[in-house]
C-alpha cells in the first residue's frame, strides 16, 4: 500500500475525474499509474435517490379488475393482439391492474414500459412500483441529471432493469424483449411533445408495441374521443372498471346552467350551489378581477 499526499486542486485530469476526489491533478497521478503503482478502476454507482417503501398487501382483486387482468394477460400471450382500453373511474384500481400485468410479463422474462403523463405523477409512482418490483424499475424523465438518465438508460440497455417508468421520453427506452406497453391517462395532452422532434408518446407507444408484437394497454377515466371510438368500433378491445375499490362512493355531481345563474344580474363566476356547498367562496355580488 502506498500513501502520500498531493497538492490540492480543483482542476480535472486524464484520470477521468478521480484526481478531483483525491485532491490531486492528473499530472500527479499519471506517472504513478504508468509505473504500475496505482490502477484506475471505473466503478458504477446509482446516482438516483432511494425510494420510500410502501405497504404492498396482496389484496383480492374486484371482479372487474380480475376481468381486466384476464384480458390483458390474453393480450400479452397473443402476439399482434389489439390494443386494450381500460376505461375505469377514478380509484377503480387501474394501477393495480397494470402492476399485475407487468408481473405476468416479468414471469415470461419480458420487459415493460409504463408511461405516465407528467413528471409529478412519475415521482409519486416511483415508490409504488419500486416497492413491488425493486431494482427492476428504471426511471426516465427530463428532471433527472444527464448522468442519472444515462445510468437508468444503461441499466435498461443491459437488461439489469426490465421496467421503464416515466413520462413521454420513456417511450423511447432501450428495452430487451419488450412485451408490454402501458399508457396511463392516455387522453392527456402532456404526451404531445411540442418542440422538435414533435411526437405523441401515446401513438409512439402503440406503434412500438405493434412493431415487436407487444401488448398495448391504454388506461383512463376519461378516454380520448379517438380511443373510445376505436374501442366502440372494435379496433381496440375494451374493459370497464365502473366501480371504485371497496365500493367507495363516487362524489355527488351537479350540472349548473350558468346562463340561469347570470340572468338575475349576479356577476360571480361561482354558482349559488357551489357557494352553498363550500361556504368559503366570495358572495354573489363580488366580481373577481385579474
Amino acid at each position: 500500500m502506498i500513501s502520500g499526499s498531493c497538492p490540492a486542486t480543483t482542476g480535472g485530469g486524464a484520470d477521468g475525474g478521480g484526481s478531483n476526489i483525491a485532491g490531486c491533478t492528473g499530472a500527479a497521478i499519471r506517472p504513478l499509474v504508468d509505473n504500475g503503482l496505482l490502477e484506475i478502476v471505473e466503478v458504477e454507482r446509482d446516482r438516483l435517490p432511494g425510494y420510500i417503501p410502501l405497504p404492498d398487501d396482496d389484496f383480492k382483486l374486484t371482479p372487474e379488475q380480475s376481468a381486466a387482468v384476464t384480458a390483458g394477460t390474453h393480450a400479452i400471450a397473443s402476439a399482434g393482439s389489439k390494443p386494450l382500453l381500460v376505461h375505469g373511474v377514478t380509484a377503480s384500481g387501474k394501477t393495480e391492474v397494470y402492476m399485475r400485468l407487468i408481473e405476468r410479463v416479468l414471469e415470461r422474462d419480458g420487459s415493460a414500459i409504463m408511461l405516465l403523463p407528467e413528471i409529478s405523477l412519475t415521482t409519486q409512482a416511483i415508490d409504488i412500483f419500486k416497492t413491488r418490483f425493486g431494482e427492476d424499475v428504471a426511471v426516465l424523465h427530463s428532471a433527472l441529471g444527464i448522468g442519472e438518465r444515462f445510468d437508468e438508460w444503461r441499466r435498461l440497455k443491459r437488461g439489469r432493469a426490465r421496467i421503464a417508468l416515466g413520462p413521454r421520453s420513456a417511450a423511447l427506452a432501450p428495452m430487451r424483449d419488450l412485451a408490454l406497453v402501458v399508457v396511463d391517462e392516455e387522453q392527456d395532452a402532456s404526451y404531445k411533445q411540442m418542440i422538435e422532434p414533435r411526437y405523441n408518446a401515446r401513438d409512439l407507444a402503440l406503434w412500438r408495441a405493434e412493431q415487436v408484437g407487444a401488448a398495448a394497454i391504454l388506461g383512463s377515466a376519461t378516454p380520448s374521443v379517438e380511443s373510445f371510438y376505436r374501442a366502440q368500433t372494435g379496433e381496440y378491445d375494451l374493459v370497464t372498471l365502473s366501480r371504485r375499490v371497496e365500493d367507495r362512493p363516487l362524489p355527488d355531481i351537479s350540472i349548473v346552467d350558468m346562463r340561469e345563474e347570470l340572468a338575475p344580474g349576479q356577476k360571480s363566476i361561482f354558482s349559488a350551489r357551489l357557494r352553498e356547498g363550500t361556504g368559503t367562496l366570495a358572495p354573489a355580488a363580488t366580481t373577481l378581477r385579474a
